[in-house]
Formats: structure tokens, sequence, C-alpha cells
């Protein structure tokens, strides 16, 4: 019997979220979920993690069932670059275009870095991008996590100072850009979400 995982009503990137560590520690999971692009991504998990999946629909309701295969011995583990991993982040919204759907996406693009089993070795803040970092931010808790599980968080001084927030910064560390441009040239590989 598949260990079962209701993800209805979860927005992205939970369903995928619950569904990659279910799958870590079962044999065999039933996702539920009940809008195509969480099935849609789950069945490109399941294709990411080398599993077996079958897909039902009833009502609009889907019934996801992966099922892992035997580990393949000898696989080499793609190599991280020879210096630190460094997501920057210049906005407290992600893409151009509807705001409030880019403040969603940053805060799930956050969150997402939570779970994820290689985390980046530093978050860099600037411009709007430091707002993120204020106390009462959807993304504080998060980033805090982050930063207790080793990642550096560095946040731009003067775009501190620009909006007045130098006494609400609630995580990470006021930095300048000296500090800042030393980590960019120092960095293996460089995420802008």
């Amino acid at each position: 019997m598949p260990y079962t995982v209701d993800a209805r009503g979860l927005s992205c990137p939970e369903p995928v979220i619950l569904a990659k560590k279910a799958i870590e520690q079962h044999e065999e999971v039933e996702i539920i979920v009940d809008n195509k692009t969480a099935l849609e991504n789950i069945k490109r998990l399941a294709v990411d993690q080398g599993c077996i999946f079958e897909e039902k629909e009833e009502n609009g309701i889907y019934h996801i069932y992966l099922k892992r295969r035997e580990k393949r011995e000898g696989g080499a583990k793609e190599q991280r670059p020879l210096g630190p991993t460094l997501v920057v982040i210049s906005s407290d919204a992600m893409g151009r275009g509807d705001d409030q759907l880019g403040k969603l996406l940053i805060r799930a693009f956050i969150h997402t870095l939570t779970e994820l089993e290689e985390k980046p070795d530093v978050i860099v803040l600037y411009n709007s991008g430091v707002l993120l970092s204020k106390e009462g931010s959807d993304c504080v808790e998060d980033l805090r996590t982050l930063e207790k599980n080793g990642v550096k968080i560095l946040i731009c001084g003067t775009c501190v100072n620009h909006f007045g927030i130098k006494g609400e910064i609630s995580v990470g560390t006021i930095s300048n850009m000296y500090v800042i441009a030393e980590a960019l040239l120092s960095a293996g590989r460089i995420v802008y979400p």
C-alpha cells in the first residue's frame, strides 16, 4: 500500500516538495493534487528522480502513483563549481510584469531554497531585495532558516539606508559593496532568480 500525500489546495512548490520528501522515505507514494500544473510538476519530479509513475484522474482530482526504481550503481554525482554558489536578489518581486505575482514567486523561491538538499553558500540582497530581510516580510522566517543552515546573507547597506529600514532588518548582515563585489567575483556559480 503506497504512502499517501494529499496536496490538494497547496500552491507551487509545496506539492513537489512534499512528493520529493515522501519518495525519499517510501518505496511507493500516492500524491493527490487538484490542478494540472501540480500534476505536470510531479511528473517531471518522477522522471528526475528515476521513478516509475502512473496517473489517474477522477473529477478534476489527480492521483499520481510513484515507485522508486532500484538505485543505479556507479552514477557520478554532478561536480559543484570551484567557488561558492551565490543567489543574488535585486528585487522584492521575481520577474517583470505583475508585482503581486512577482512577490508570490520570490516568496516561493526562497521557501524552496530551504527545502533543497544543496543550498547556496551566500544570498546577496540589494536594491528592493533588501526589503525581504525586513521584520514583517513574508520571507524573513525562510531567510532565518537558511541562515541557521549556514547560508551567509549579505544585505546592501546603501540600499538599507536608501529605504530607511536600518533598525528593521531582522536577518542577515548589513554589508557594503566591497564585500558584495568580492563575493560575486569569487563565486563559482551566480543565480539571479
